[in-house]
């Protein structure tokens, strides 16, 4: 296992969780949305029934802009609370982990 996996496996698991539904998300809405479009390509023309896919990365980016930066993940419900002062790892003597960020 590495490092950050180690250091953050509940961050790991998170990450992975969300790449997986997103690919679930689009892989969904492109399978609901091909059949509308054919529809909409056999009634007008292709290049008619395309157009609006072009200006789709366009709307995906103003949309991108709208979401503000996540903070820091919260500790799971009834973890315990992180060691600070003389008990931490530094005061041990052991070596500090960097701080890492995604």
């Amino acid at each position: 296992m590495n490092a950050l996996a180690e250091a953050q496996p509940h961050r790991c698991a998170t990450v992975v969780g969300t790449a997986a539904g997103t690919v679930g998300l689009a892989v969904s809405v492109g399978g609901l949305a091909s059949p509308l479009i054919g529809r909409l390509a056999d009634a007008t023309s292709l290049r008619t029934a395309l157009a609006p896919l072009v200006l789709m990365p366009v709307l995906s980016r103003l949309l991108l802009r709208t979401l503000s930066e996540p903070g820091p993940p919260r500790p799971p419900t009834g973890a315990p609370a992180a060691e600070t002062g003389a008990g931490s790892e530094a005061g041990k003597g052991g070596e500090a982990r960097p701080k890492t960020s995604w």
